[in-house]
């Protein structure tokens, strides 16, 4: 099986949609004679901040001259984006071959892709002796195809908030639940600063499990300088670090690897804190208070869901006070975009909106999201694609305005 092969084999899978459970992966693992069992992982789940404390970590621990893989999603340019080892994308021929040992199975005929996409993983960083797997869950946690046996050093907890209610459940607590389901017997579990509802959660869980909770708290990240050309000097717990990402909410991120770093160190590691300023320094991930265009000023963020939605809000109001923000905004119509609406149209700042449908039959139609805009009393536009609607945006900008491109990761491949 060739690179194109493999594509053309994935996207055929994608009809079978998303299947919560563990047996099926549990089945197509063993088939596969359980490379999982080989590694030691970093498991990471958690509503928002997943990618992003998972580049923190990744480069960490590349400047401890740690061997580490790292699987995410969703990609945002590249779809091998996704699987990288030491902050390289593996080859198309590795992931062809990956996936062609997979598809042969008679196992994978009802996986999902995600459940293949989790097992390339697997047999891909076995294949490559990675000492540390991170592994960021798809969507929960307890039933999340990740979820399976490998040896879990430290469980990652990020900020929890309302997403996938259809799948999680109704209540936050509910969400929590089912995200703290990666929280493992005797294990280390780091948390984000939470709601006192989800706190209560994640500490039960761990109570349960007789692990280690090491609870951020949010008195003890303090904002030194940011600026959406310099990234962000913030101090945790005293200490000053530099992270080059900007936007409010990511030094929460980076004290999530700070932690993790800490506890790894603990576990027998050779991290010292210059490994981990260093990293935090260099770390990048795209598509996150992305700036792509310095001139006009463009910027993106995966913003998909209303906690992201008001962290992002947070942050352009933060950095661009007093400009006005053109945004060009796609969404998926089973998230709750009728609060994303709500949000942008309260900002003081926001100019005019041009709304895409973002992809596949979970986009919502440009014509519909534009009518909620229209109805809130906001200048609004639609465009046929994301190229047209930057066109767009070139026509209706001001000296000094700024684009904003959110909504949804899954439209910005299709711009470069």
């Amino acid at each position: 099986m060739n690179y194109n092969e493999s594509i053309s084999y994935i996207e055929n899978k994608t009809k079978l949609g998303i299947k919560p459970g563990l047996s099926s992966i549990m089945d197509l693992l063993s088939a596969l004679k359980n490379p999982q069992r080989k590694l030691k992982c970093v498991h990471i789940a958690g509503t928002n901040g997943k990618g992003s404390a998972g580049a923190f970590l990744e480069s960490i621990l590349m400047h401890a001259g740690i061997k580490v893989g790292r699987y995410t999603s969703p990609a945002v340019f590249e779809y091998l984006e996704r699987f990288t080892i030491s902050g390289c994308m593996v080859s198309e021929d590795e992931y062809a071959e990956a996936i062609g040992q997979i598809s042969g199975l008679p196992e994978a005929e009802t996986a999902t892709v995600f459940e293949i996409e989790t097992a390339a993983a697997f047999l891909l960083f076995a294949s490559k002796n990675v000492e540390i797997a991170l592994v960021e869950c798809g969507m929960g946690g307890e039933s999340d195809a990740t979820n399976v046996d490998f040896q879990t050093l430290v469980s990652v907890i990020t900020s929890i908030g309302n997403d996938h209610a259809a799948f999680l459940g109704p209540k936050l607590t509910d969400i929590a639940n089912h995200k703290a389901g990666i929280i493992k017997e005797g294990g280390i579990t780091v948390s984000a600063p939470q709601s006192d509802e989800v706190s209560a959660v994640i500490k039960k869980r761990c109570d349960l499990k007789l692990s280690k909770l090491i609870g951020i708290s949010e008195p003890d990240i303090r904002m030194l300088e940011s600026s959406i050309e310099s990234g962000t000097r913030f101090s945790y717990k005293g200490r000053e670090y530099h992270i080059s990402l900007p936007g409010t909410y990511q030094p929460e991120n980076a004290a999530c690897a700070i932690e993790t770093a800490f506890a790894l160190k603990k576990l027998g590691f050779d991290i010292d804190e210059e490994d981990i300023r260093s990293g935090l320094d260099q770390a990048g991930w795209p598509g996150r208070m992305d700036v792509v265009s310095r001139e006009p000023l463009i910027v993106f963020d995966g913003a998909h869901n209303e906690p992201a939605w008001k962290k992002l809000v947070e942050s352009v109001d933060f950095y661009f006070t007093n400009r006005r923000i053109i945004y060009i905004i796609g969404v998926f119509k089973d998230k709750d975009y009728e609060k994303l609406v709500r949000l942008i149209s309260e900002s003081p700042h926001t100019g005019p909106v041009i709304c895409i449908s973002a992809p596949g039959e979970r986009g919502l139609d440009r014509e519909a999201l534009s009518e909620r805009f229209t109805r809130a009393g906001m200048e609004s536009y639609t465009s046929e694609g994301f190229k047209q609607a930057l066109e767009l945006a070139k026509t209706l900008r001001n000296p000094g305005d700024v684009t904003v491109c959110c909504g949804s990761l899954s439209y910005f491949k299709f711009l470069l």
